[in-house]
């Protein structure tokens, strides 16, 4: 499988390790993502992408999936960006009242 690798233990003894272990869980979309053969894409082998890239892909799959929970909720979700300030996330559930 292309998203496999063997490294070296400590022991010496080879262990394989998953180089989308980056990306637990995740639902439909993280399976999706680790069961593609990156090797043939420009990106190459997730062990080669930097964790800058790592940590994007990361993101914006927490994002999607928050953003379908806070949805099915009848939520809303945003961000407000400033040029070099970074990003801050808000999100709005109704409030219900059982009475």
């Amino acid at each position: 499988m292309a998203n496999k690798l063997e490294e070296e233990n400590n022991s010496g003894n080879l262990i394989e390790i998953n180089s989308l272990d980056f990306l637990p869980g995740c639902g439909e979309m993280g399976k999706l993502i680790r069961s593609k053969d990156w090797s043939k894409t420009p990106l190459g082998s997730p062990d080669t992408w930097p964790q800058s890239l790592r940590t994007t892909v990361s993101l914006g799959i927490w994002l999607f999936i928050s953003n379908e929970i806070i949805q099915r909720h009848k939520g809303k979700l945003w961000a407000e960006s400033e040029p070099g300030e970074g990003s801050t996330f808000y999100f709005t559930l109704p409030v219900v009242y059982n009475e």
